[in-house]
């Protein structure tokens, strides 16, 4: 059996916020607005969605202190703030920091509790107050996704929450993207290209799952202009593709999940402060390695690339790599996340080959110290 579940309403399109400003009505009264200290406001995101609730004449608060990889800390100060304003709505504006962030706020705000611990204990009937999401990013595709990762520092690790936090509403205007960095541009189009080939291989993969991987993939791979720098300013056309790409993405792992690559990002992210799409995507050449033959050729025709050497020139000439002083501190983070993922057997079956210990290690270390010959598994 296949199937394809996607609650939220995509709303896609130059100044889709103002000139959609009704979808606002009828989810509330008040809103919290949920982002960071930046680019929600350098984007002009928060400027056209606070106009868009003046015009109908809806009040809000904002919290502005959503850091990178947020923590579960942060989520409940952003509670505090809508729960002392009685918000009736919540809307996340910026990367997939603030968006998970916002998921994790509009659960605590309609269980009323503001107890964190459960947002990590299964509740078949959880509630969410209504959500509105825009991305100011292309890569997380959390706009269209129930899944809402935070920072554990007790477990030094970021950890889904329990509960599926769909929005009602995604509103994704390409222009947000161009106030962005090379760097975070890249990096956030890499995490995206990291959910499209993960979930195309994806042991819960289907067709319809597929279909969106494959499309966003031929988005991604027209913009090679931007990849092999011979365009160093993203035209409005790259920038809707790299838009497209990456809510086909969240369509895609949003029917599959994640896979190795992200499984392996986290201790990265977390002890070494390397951005999250650059992590993922560190692990992608080894992983692609792994995969049967025709089907890693499948991926990087979709992709634009013409063999994995390739899709690496491009990762590093993009990303940058991994630049880290300590390489010996490096070589352990590489060797704990392979450890730590070697004990979720759940994760590993979502790769569609045999994992093992060694097979972890060979692709956690790909990128550093790649083996002599492909290690080709099925």
């Amino acid at each position: 059996m296949a199937q394809f579940y996607l609650p939220t309403r995509v709303l896609h399109g130059p100044d889709i916020v103002k000139q959609r400003a009704y979808e606002f009505n009828g989810l509330g009264q008040k809103a919290l607005i949920v982002m960071g200290s930046g680019s929600a406001v350098t984007s002009g995101a928060y400027g056209d969605v606070t106009q868009a609730l003046q015009k109908e004449r809806i009040s809000y608060v904002y919290f502005n202190e959503v850091e990178p990889n947020p923590t579960v800390d942060t989520v409940r100060k952003a509670f505090e703030i809508g729960s002392m304003n009685s918000v009736d709505f919540v809307i996340g504006i910026g990367g997939g920091s603030p968006m998970d962030a916002a998921k994790a706020v509009a659960v605590l705000l309609a269980d009323h509790s503001g107890k964190t611990e459960y947002l990590y204990e299964k509740d078949p009937n959880v509630t969410h107050l209504p959500l509105v999401l825009v991305p100011t990013t292309c890569g997380s595709g959390s706009e269209v996704t129930g899944v809402s990762v935070l920072t554990v520092p007790e477990k030094k690790t970021k950890k889904s929450i329990a509960h599926k936090v769909f929005a009602e509403i995604a509103m994704i205007d390409p222009k947000y993207l161009r106030s962005l960095s090379k760097e975070v541009l890249m990096n956030t189009a890499f995490d995206a290209l990291s959910h499209m080939i993960e979930s195309y291989v994806n042991t819960s993969a289907t067709e319809f799952s597929r279909m969106c991987a494959i499309s966003g993939m031929k988005k991604w791979a027209a913009c090679r202009k931007l990849w092999d720098g011979r365009l160093f300013t993203a035209t409005d056309h790259e920038l809707t593709n790299l838009s497209h790409a990456s809510v086909m993405a969240g369509m895609a792992i949003a029917q599959t999940g994640t896979g190795i690559p992200h499984a392996l990002s986290y201790p990265l992210t977390y002890y070494l402060g390397i951005p999250h799409g650059k992590a993922c995507a560190y692990f992608l050449a080894g992983f692609m390695d792994a995969l049967n033959e025709h089907v890693r050729q499948q991926i990087l025709d979709f992709a634009g690339f013409i063999d994995i050497k390739d899709f690496r020139k491009c990762y590093r000439y993009c990303c940058g790599g991994l630049e880290v002083a300590d390489k010996e501190n490096l070589i352990g983070v590489l060797a704990l996340a392979a450890e730590e993922l070697s004990r979720n057997p759940d994760k590993c079956r979502t790769a569609g080959f045999p994992v093992t210990m060694d097979v972890l290690k060979r692709i956690a270390f790909y990128e550093i110290q790649e083996p002599t010959e492909n290690f080709y598994l099925v």
